[in-house]
Order: C-alpha cells, then structure tokens, then sequence
C-alpha cells in the first residue's frame, strides 16, 4: 500500500495524483516494479479512499517461476511478513526444485 505509513496510518497519496493524476501514479509504479525486477510479474494497481484520502494499492500475484531477483542479483523469500535473503543451502536449492517441479508440469 502506497499512502499508508509504517504505523498503517493513512497519509495518503493526494498530492502524487494531483501532480501526475491517476494514469501517471499508475504507470510511475508499475515502472518502478518493471525496473527492479528481472522478470516480469504481475500486479494489479487499483486506488482506493479512506478517511478521504486516496491511497494505492498494488497487488503482486504469486510467481510460477521462483525464484525471482532483483536487478541487483538479490534473491529474496517472505517469511512472517517480512523479506529476508533464503539460505543457500536449504532454501535457495528448495526454490530451484520447485521451479523445475512446476516447469515439468502440464500447463491448464
């Protein structure tokens, strides 16, 4: 959520919009998760009001293709709600098998 703080105190993104409108926020997220991912993924981007402030809210779905890195070569897993780089020696080669898992798998 863009427009929510750390504390989840709705600030808002009012002043974005007004400076790009609703198109241009939109496209300037959807940029910046272009850029910092190698692989594309994919997200739905959707504005909502609370408290009479409007907020953006961008939804990434799960990936088929784990794992996935940023441009930076950073391989990251979220785990409790928090992101954190897998462990080379169980979980990274976890991630690998399961992408072979799901590349071997039929397609419906």
């Amino acid at each position: 959520m863009i427009g929510v703080d750390d504390n989840c105190n709705v600030i808002g993104i009012d002043q974005e919009i007004e400076k790009l409108n609703h198109n241009g926020v939109r496209d300037k997220y959807i940029n910046i998760i272009r850029d910092l991912c190698k692989r594309a993924v994919k997200c739905d981007i959707d504005f909502e009001t609370i408290n009479g402030k409007e907020i953006l809210i961008i939804n990434i779905e799960e990936g088929r293709h784990k794992p996935y890195a940023t441009r930076e070569n950073g391989i990251y897993i979220r785990v409790n709600g928090s992101d954190r780089r897998p462990d080379p020696d169980v979980e990274l080669p976890y991630l690998l098998q399961q992408r072979t898992n799901l590349a071997d798998s039929p397609q419906y």
